[in-house]
């Protein structure tokens, strides 16, 4: 983190990345530190995503802010960058700048049984992976995280405190006086490159097959994914949200928070589920549905 920041230094940031963007206001201001729209804060950067969103006459109270807006202002004294997309160019900034990086590291603590390990790697206090786990490269593992069975982990992946990857699913037989026995799960579990997974999830390793999170697969805190689920690129799991076994989520999909999704369906690509929803059957592509049971809203335009 650099405890001193220029416009230039963002301005040089934006243009190495290839990010356009146009400058108004006074180039000689200086910042260290962030701040919402809401909090404001003196010699600090922020965003807004409309500009209806900003009080400029609260704004223009504190000294040396700069803001990152989508869309021009006309007879507004501000200073602030104008781009595309200002959600997205404002949180690589605070990434590039102000973000701590990770120390690369394994933990003395850690028990760490395997020896097919990527490099800069970095694994925290009292996490166990077993000797069949495989690891990529860059992968950041925090605290008290327990890895087993037969789990491959991608490059670039994230995984924080608490997560149980690689037990057995919730499956089970009954025998002839009704007593149930946990069917045997010899499977695994896949963990594309570039995923993150929340703090205190479990993801349970397959019966026959694996459990699979493909590329860039985004998972919340306090999430379940079962046996055999295969979760495609780019999909968003949003916060306790269950996922029952055998279910596939398509590519580019949002779930919102406390959502549960029935056993064996499929929820169709860049579909959308609201918050709370239960789908109990398959989920068309490209559509907001929400509710309980689930119900198809509208298109998925977004």
């Amino acid at each position: 983190m650099k405890s001193i920041i220029t416009v230039k230094n963002i301005k040089d940031y934006l243009t190495k990345n290839q990010i356009k963007y146009t400058y108004i206001g006074n180039d000689s201001i200086i910042i260290n530190t962030f701040c919402s729209l809401y909090q404001l804060k003196d010699n600090s950067i922020t965003w807004a995503r409309k500009v209806s969103n900003v009080n400029f006459e609260t704004l223009n109270e504190y000294d040396n802010i700069i803001i990152v807006l989508g869309e021009e202002v006309e007879e507004q004294k501000l200073n602030g960058f104008i781009v595309k997309n200002p959600h997205r160019t404002y949180f690589k900034i605070l990434s590039y700048f102000f973000e701590e990086q990770p120390v690369i590291k394994i933990h003395p603590t850690a028990v760490v049984e395997t020896n097919k390990i990527g490099k800069n790697l970095s694994i925290g206090a009292n996490s166990f992976l077993g000797e069949l786990v495989e690891l990529g490269d860059n992968v950041r593992i925090s605290n008290n995280v327990s890895i087993e069975g037969n789990v491959k982990i991608g490059d670039n992946t994230i995984i924080e405190s608490g997560v149980v990857i690689g037990v057995s699913g919730f499956g089970h037989y009954k025998e002839d006086n009704s007593v149930s026995v946990r069917v045997p799960h010899l499977g695994g579990v896949i963990i594309g490159e570039s995923v993150a997974i929340g703090a205190n999830c479990t993801v349970a390793r397959g019966c026959l097959g694996n459990t699979v999170l493909e590329d860039y697969v985004k998972i919340d805190n306090l999430c379940h994914i079962a046996h055999n689920v295969i979760i495609k690129t780019r999909t968003m799991i949003t916060a306790c949200t269950e996922i029952s076994g055998s279910t596939t989520i398509e590519e580019d999909v949002w779930v919102g928070p406390a959502s549960a999704i029935n056993n064996g369906i499929i929820v169709g690509k860049n579909s959308f589920l609201g918050l709370g929803t239960v789908a109990t059957k398959d989920v068309p592509a490209g559509k907001v549905v929400a509710g309980v049971p689930a119900r198809v809203l509208r298109d998925n335009n977004e």
